[in-house]
């Protein structure tokens, strides 16, 4: 397996904090003035991090992490081929191993395994209900300010 087949799927299974810490570990291996390409990338790509400088490491990972878990290769496609396949490489060197559990008997076709995300990113907010709260907090203060959602949830009236 290549190392943007390898990358590609961690993206998809792996969890948000492995992957973050990873993407942190193969930023360390790059110098700086490769950092700075990849954080224009991240500012193009993503509209963010214009606060950030390429020393900060922490940030840069969760940036990137967060893009490539979310779509795959979005990000680092934007790169020069030679630093995104080195970031890959990093990054897939820097993830823990897997247990690789029981095989099975010589013989027997191996069937693949569907990658299937665990429930992690932006695509699941949509069901949680912290969240739906959270938005329909935030539609109520901008329809009707903080006073007339104060009355609303303690069931004064105006006046």
């Amino acid at each position: 397996m290549d190392a943007r087949s390898e990358y590609e799927s961690a993206m998809a299974i792996r969890p948000a904090g492995e992957v973050i810490t990873a993407h942190r570990r193969a930023l360390a291996g790059v110098d700086r003035a490769q950092r700075e390409v990849i954080l224009d990338a991240v500012r193009t790509h993503l509209l963010t991090g214009s606060r950030h400088t390429a020393a900060d490491l922490d940030a840069l990972a969760r940036f990137i992490a967060c893009a490539e878990m979310r779509r795959p290769g979005s990000l680092l496609d934007t790169l020069e081929t030679r630093l995104a396949e080195r970031l890959r490489r990093y990054v897939v060197v820097a993830l823990p191993v897997l247990p690789t559990g029981r095989r099975p008997p010589a013989g027997t076709p191996s069937e693949e395994v569907p990658v299937t995300r665990r429930g992690s990113g932006w695509d699941t907010l949509a069901s949680d209900p912290a969240y739906q709260r959270l938005v329909a907090y935030n539609m109520l203060m901008c329809v009707g300010g903080r006073s007339d959602l104060w009355r609303r949830r303690h069931g004064t009236s105006r006046g």
